[in-house]
């Protein structure tokens, strides 16, 4: 069962490299910089297997709804805190788009976190 009200999150996106269009930046370690936003999402932590984009299966612990306006990509991190202070993050595995019935306008995003 989804949650509808609004929960506040913490998206971690890529940051994107100004000198290379479709790369994102990397610490000396190779690992992504991450961006810090704040966020308010509907939360439903829910064991899964789905397939990444890859066709890899993949196990995961939340299902996330976001609106229209946030944007993000496969292998973005979330991390919620529940109200007994218990910290989930994860990276983004699934993200499928909800629209109007024309196809245009953006209604939200669904995402799977593993």
């Amino acid at each position: 069962m989804m949650l509808f009200f609004p929960q506040k999150a913490t998206l971690y996106r890529k940051i994107p490299d100004p000198n290379n269009p479709g790369r994102y930046l990397k610490d000396d370690y190779g690992n992504f910089q991450l961006q810090p936003i704040e966020v308010n999402v509907a939360i439903d932590l829910r064991q899964n297997v789905v397939r990444d984009a890859d066709g890899a299966e993949v196990s995961t612990f939340m299902e996330v709804d976001f609106p229209p306006d946030v944007e993000y990509d496969y292998g973005d991190e979330l991390e919620y805190k529940d109200p007994f202070n218990r910290v989930y993050r994860g990276k983004i595995i699934t993200i499928e788009e909800n629209t109007d019935p024309l196809g245009k306008r953006v209604l939200s995003r669904f995402s799977t976190i593993g």
